[in-house]
């Protein structure tokens, strides 16, 4: 018997059932890693009517809806290209470019000039940068909270906690937590009971799809609990979730909330001559808004990369998020901030930090309730009010310059 099992024959079959059984795991991998390409010889589906309405939506919400739909059927999104094509330059299609490139008709990104073809796979080959979030002080009234692992829309390569990544968008999300969000208006009376399980809801929102983050964030923006632990929450979320508006009016929303709830320290901000310190998130602020000029988004990079205040280095632009959390900054010790309360004055706008494919980036505006939008970063011109991170949160060591130097 042992001779048998040990004979030339046996260990041929041996090795053949283990061959076979490494091509099969390649192949399921590479089947789980990669959509399915498809070719013109395939057999054309029919493009749904309502997903092509929302591919030629001018609303956000509904693009995000179509594309989503577009990236679970790649046959479909094959007999999209033209319309993909053609919106190529719009932010929603160039967020999503990457993901979309591979689906699309060759032929129809052949009729494209060459240096229309050489843009759009360059905004294909984009990797998502790594986003980040802002950072809370600890609450003692969330003892078993999680870890804060923030996420927000491609910032720029310097920020505060773990880096994550666009990629990340639809993973595992609780579908039933949210659906008990979508069903808490205040016509609809939440119980107070409801209104405590909050935070649980919220733990893994930001994983959801975007159109479905979207839905989230206008319904907790009508609710106003007093309770820290679900402002806590509120303001995680708008921390993690990958989308500029969604983080800047989530958390505005959260910090407004934290302000009538009384769960703000006195003597928020502390002046330290060219810069502020925030002492509820720990970061330092460009005491005068004006400071900078105007500049164009690359320019408003480097302009943070060289800054230099008060022999203190590593100053960036900000995210959504965090320009919200000092929204409107109209009060000692800020400076020249530039915020009007109607759009027909004239007042400042700022860059974040979020790039939206190879010539599209977001401006908070600063005026009336403020807002994210974004814009052509290479010809809009705009103020950039610098951040810097003390704690050096973001991984990279801080730097000050020494009297010597």
């Amino acid at each position: 018997m042992f001779s048998r099992l040990q004979s030339p024959d046996y260990n041929r079959t041996k090795r053949l059932c283990l061959v076979l059984q490494l091509f099969a795991t390649v192949a399921i991998y590479t089947a789980v890693q990669h959509p399915p390409l498809v070719h013109a010889d395939e057999p054309a589906e029919a493009l749904p009517s309502e997903i092509e309405t929302g591919l030629l939506s001018t609303k956000p919400i509904e693009i995000r809806r179509a594309i989503d739909y577009l990236l679970r059927h790649p046959r479909q999104a094959f007999e999209a290209s033209p319309i993909v094509v053609k919106r190529r330059n719009h932010p929603e299609f160039g967020i999503r470019m990457p993901q979309l490139f591979p689906m699309l008709s060759r032929d129809e990104i052949a009729k494209l000039s060459p240096d229309d073809q050489q843009r759009i796979r360059k905004s294909a080959s984009l990797e998502p940068k790594p986003s980040f979030g802002l950072p809370t002080r600890p609450s003692s009234s969330l003892p078993n909270s999680p870890a804060t692992t923030n996420r927000t829309s491609m910032p720029p390569a310097a920020a505060f906690s773990s880096p994550a990544s666009v990629a990340s968008l639809g993973g595992q999300h609780n579908q039933q937590h949210l659906d008990a969000i979508l069903k808490m208006t205040p016509a609809s009376g939440v119980p107070a009971a409801e209104i405590q399980l909050l935070p649980l809801y919220l733990s893994t929102a930001y994983n959801a799809p975007l159109d479905l983050q979207t839905r989230v964030a206008e319904n907790i923006l009508q609710l106003n609990p007093s309770d820290p632990s679900v402002i806590e929450a509120f303001l995680k979320f708008g921390q993690r979730s990958p989308h500029y508006r969604i983080q800047g009016k989530v958390t505005k929303h959260a910090m407004k909330l934290k302000t009538d709830a009384g769960l703000i320290q006195a003597n928020r901000f502390v002046d330290h001559g060219f810069y502020v310190e925030d002492r509820e998130t720990g970061l330092l602020w460009q005491t005068d808004g004006s400071q900078s000029g105007k500049h164009n988004f690359f320019e408003a990079q480097r302009y943070a990369d060289q800054l230099v205040l008060q022999r203190l280095q590593d100053w960036r632009v900000p995210t959504a998020g965090e320009l919200a959390t000092i929204f409107p900054a109209t009060e000692l010790p800020f400076r020249h901030s530039g915020y009007t309360p109607t759009i027909s004055q004239p007042s400042h706008d700022y860059w974040t930090s979020h790039q939206i494919g190879a010539d599209y980036a977001v401006l908070y505006q600063w005026y009336d309730e403020g807002g994210a939008n974004n814009c052509i970063a290479s010809s809009n011109r705009a103020f950039v009010r610098c951040v810097h991170d003390p704690m050096n949160r973001s991984g990279q060591r801080g730097r000050s310059i020494n009297a010597a130097d």
